[in-house]
């Protein structure tokens, strides 16, 4: 599976692409929805995880954007909670749905 990840902050991003690709995904990272799109345009993804709260291009308008190029690719919205209070809402819903994905320590 084609995995593209879309997110402003970069260290994030490294460490998600590489639990991503830990788990056997195939994984292309964007630092914004501009360079995302153009990404979208040459190549073909089953997927893409995109930040909500990004400088230029909130993640609602580079889902938008990235349907328009591929109508069947599923999006899956990222946010972290401090970004919660400024969520952008899709037009398709009356309130921004929140998951939280929390990692279990282990210890040695």
């Amino acid at each position: 599976m084609k995995l593209l990840c879309i997110d402003d902050e970069q260290t994030f991003l490294q460490y998600l692409v590489k639990r991503l690709m830990g788990q056997g995904f195939q994984v292309i990272s964007a630092f914004s929805g501009e360079e995302a799109l153009i990404l979208a345009v040459k190549e073909r993804f089953d997927a893409a995880l995109i930040d909500l709260i990004m400088p230029g291009m909130d993640g609602v308008q580079v889902k938008e954007q990235l349907q328009r190029i591929d109508p069947d690719l599923p999006c899956i919205f990222l946010a972290s909670s401090k970004a919660q209070e400024n969520m952008p809402v899709p037009e398709d819903s009356d309130e921004p749905v929140h998951l939280a994905v929390e990692e279990k320590q282990t210890s040695t």
